[in-house]
């Protein structure tokens, strides 16, 4: 093998072992991305307000602005695939029948699964995102 080989070869090595080193590093650096369903309400006061049974949640409204429209905020808002969030028209299931349903997200909604509103106990065509 000729010295100039012998160079190559010893200078290819320190450029592999920095690739590795560096692969590595950002391997360990980069936050590991987690599929998890986390629904939570922006005050806590209203977590309450989502219940979960098997892979259907139920979210009533925060609040009644008026007679005819509910509001929701949330702080989180990630529904994984084959699960189902029922958002309802009112803040008592029993009563969910406001005309209009709010909905505000304080940070980016994943919605990978299915969302219903839920109006006077059907699924309804109107709800505001």
């Amino acid at each position: 093998m000729s010295t100039f080989q012998k160079k190559f070869r010893r200078a290819n090595l320190g450029v592999t072992k920095i690739i590795s080193m560096l692969t590595t590093a950002a391997l360990f650096a980069t936050p590991a991305i987690v599929s998890a369903q986390e629904i939570s309400k922006s005050d806590p006061a209203n977590a309450g307000t989502i219940t979960t049974n098997g892979n259907v949640t139920n979210i009533l409204a925060d609040r009644m602005a008026n007679d005819s429209t509910a509001i929701n905020q949330f702080s989180k808002f990630n529904l994984d695939a084959e699960n189902i969030a029922n958002l309802h028209f009112g803040t008592n299931i029993d009563s969910a029948n406001a005309a209009t349903l709010v909905n505000f997200v304080d940070s980016k909604a994943n919605i990978n699964g299915i969302v219903n509103a839920v109006q006077n106990g059907q699924v309804a065509a109107i709800c505001i995102s």
